[in-house]
């Protein structure tokens, strides 16, 4: 599935390259495209394009219905970076951790070194001996508190 879902989100990611950050497409249309099933493009919609990534999406009914997702610009990647914070859920995946923390080295947030960095932190291997019940609560207060002090330190003036 993932592979899948990498391929819808490069889709949807290239086309919002192309058309200034903007794109508009019905559902239906472009599951038929990449020849999945409707859910599919809902599903990476969902998760790979939320506001915290930068991402407003508002959906029309009727006439086919429509998507439309726009990217939002950022004027300074302090300002990514503060809204990712607060958007980071209270329980959050290594796959959900892991899309966050690309997401802030595409808008050019993280380069690729502290991103591997964070990910060995918010990893099922760094979090084996956390209980499974509790692990994805433990992983998302890991990211919160890295990303706090890389915009406390980016704040403040600092190199990271």
């Amino acid at each position: 599935m993932s592979n899948l879902s990498d391929a819808i989100e490069a889709l949807l990611k290239e086309m919002l390259d192309k058309n200034e950050g903007i794109v508009e497409f019905t559902r239906n249309d472009l599951a038929e495209q990449i020849n999945c099933v409707p859910s599919q493009i809902t599903y990476v919609i969902q998760t790979r394009f939320t506001s915290g990534m930068g991402y407003i999406k508002e959906s029309k009914r009727g006439g086919g219905g429509s998507i439309t997702i726009r990217r939002v610009d950022f004027s300074s990647p302090d300002q990514q970076l503060a809204a990712q914070i607060q958007s980071v859920p209270q329980n959050l995946s290594q796959q959900k951790a892991y899309l966050i923390i690309d997401n802030l080295g595409e808008q050019g947030v993280l380069d690729e070194r502290l991103a591997q960095v964070i990910k060995a932190a918010v990893s099922h291997h760094a979090l084996q001996k956390v209980p499974n019940l509790i692990a994805d609560q433990v992983r998302s207060d890991i990211l919160k508190n890295l990303l706090l002090a890389l915009y406390q330190q980016q704040t403040a003036g600092g190199n990271v």
